[in-house]
């Protein structure tokens, strides 16, 4: 019969192998993450900061206070773009687009940025108590003003660009449509077309007019008197209202008329 500590020593077998195993795909995964592309270049301001400050001869405070706030800048500069990746890292992985690599890096860059971010605080408060709470404020207000000037500075080409597609669009346009014809004004069209059936109305009524009464100027003064509404004065010479001939004048156009049939 086997002893009794057998069964335990095969699971204590089991589990050692169980860690080792473990511990082997952690390393394994660690030098993978670390022999990948990080997410972010060179920290140059960092460095600078760091060369500064062990400058042999030492270097003058004033001067390592604007090297740790130009670093601060940098940082504040790759806290907005890590802003800006995360949610559009998010959806690409719930899709399935982005691997678990790109999803180590990002985090890497996080925690990086993180001990940075309190790396920078600590060296602020060396400088001035207090200083720490202030210079990344100060610090985005300076990224803030150089992105308005960089996108003020690229305006200028962006305006050459657009002049230069749209007067390619202009030219293509210019040479696909036809030159318009001459269209003459409805309303010039329709009111002369009044006029010459008016003044051809009225030659037809007054030829019409000529041929019951016998003669043209018989005619014409049969136009030119008051409606059957105006009432004719009863003695002669006495002139119309509205400058209508007196009925002195129409009785000699009666004698002219009969002059001529005699």
């Amino acid at each position: 019969m086997a002893p009794i500590w057998v069964p335990f020593l095969y699971i204590g077998a089991l589990i050692m192998g169980m860690l080792t195993f473990s511990r082997y795909l952690r390393r394994q995964k660690q030098a993978k993450i670390s022999a990948t592309e990080p997410w972010f270049p060179t920290h140059q301001a960092r460095d600078l900061y760091i060369t500064l400050l062990q400058a042999d001869p030492p270097t003058e405070e004033k001067i390592l206070m604007s090297a740790l706030l130009c670093r601060a800048v940098t940082d504040v500069k790759r806290i907005w773009q890590l802003r800006d990746s995360k949610q559009a890292l998010n959806i690409l992985v719930q899709k399935g687009s982005l691997g678990d690599e790109t999803v180590a890096r990002f985090a890497a860059a996080e925690r990086e940025l993180e001990a940075e971010v309190v790396d920078v605080v600590a060296e602020a408060n060396t400088f001035k108590a207090g200083w720490g709470q202030w210079i990344f404020a100060s610090a985005s207000e300076i990224a803030q003003r150089e992105k308005i000037k960089s996108v003020l500075e690229g305006l200028p080409k962006i305006k050459q660009e657009q002049d230069r597609i749209y007067a390619s669009r202009r030219a293509q346009t210019s040479s696909s449509t036809p030159a318009p014809a001459s269209i003459a004004d409805p309303r010039t069209t329709s009111a002369t077309s009044a006029t010459t059936t008016a003044l051809g109305s009225s030659a037809e009524g007054l030829v019409k007019r000529a041929a019951g009464a016998g003669g043209v100027e018989d005619a014409l003064l049969e136009s030119d008197a008051p409606s059957s509404g105006t009432s004719t004065p009863a003695l002669m010479g006495t002139p119309v209202k509205g400058g209508v001939p007196t009925a002195k004048t129409k009785t000699l156009g009666s004698n002219r008329k009969k002059g001529k049939r005699k």
